[in-house]
């Protein structure tokens, strides 16, 4: 049984117990109960994820809504791109 890690925003709390469900019989899928929000924060607290999932087989990453996020125009996106 392979395991697999799921990694991101909201999107991905969203759909991380379906693919649960359709992999259970060749996975096992897991993920922070966090949403892990922006790429740097999910970047941040990888490792101490990955180190309570046990070995990992997959990690599947899916961030970037609140990357683009424009909270004042004038700065940029929350995360610029090439960081």
């Amino acid at each position: 049984m392979k395991n697999v890690l799921l990694l991101g925003d909201s999107i991905r709390l969203s759909y991380q117990e379906a693919v649960a469900e359709k992999l259970k019989d060749v996975a096992v899928v897991s993920g922070p109960e966090d949403n892990d929000r922006f790429a740097k924060y999910t970047f941040w607290y990888c490792a101490k994820w990955v180190d309570e999932c046990g070995d990992v087989d997959v990690i599947h990453w899916n961030n970037g809504i609140w990357d683009a996020y424009l909270q004042y125009p004038e700065s940029g996106p929350f995360t610029p791109v090439g960081l």
